[in-house]
């Protein structure tokens, strides 16, 4: 996600994550991960699926969906045997 040009100069965050900051903003991203231990993830996952209503989900059902469109991400989750029952 490219944002928009002069967004990360007016944000007054560390210089080193204003692209970060500006990406979320131009995507209208709801959650930074920036903690990926993989305790962290599995909380996020958990908060996430307990969110879903429409239809309900699991945080298995999560990981696949995100397998589709973040293989990588999808992928080291699993890697760490997190726990998503």
């Amino acid at each position: 996600m490219e944002p928009p040009p002069g967004l990360a100069d007016q944000l007054g965050c560390d210089p080193g994550d204003r692209h970060v900051l500006a990406a979320a903003i131009a995507a209208k991203a709801e959650v930074i991960a920036l903690d990926l231990a993989p305790g962290a993830i599995h909380g996020c996952l958990e908060t996430i699926a307990a969110r879903q209503r429409n239809p309900a989900r699991t945080a298995q059902a999560l990981l696949q969906i995100l397998s589709r469109q973040a293989p990588t991400f999808a992928s080291r989750c699993m890697e760490f045997q997190i726990d998503t029952n």
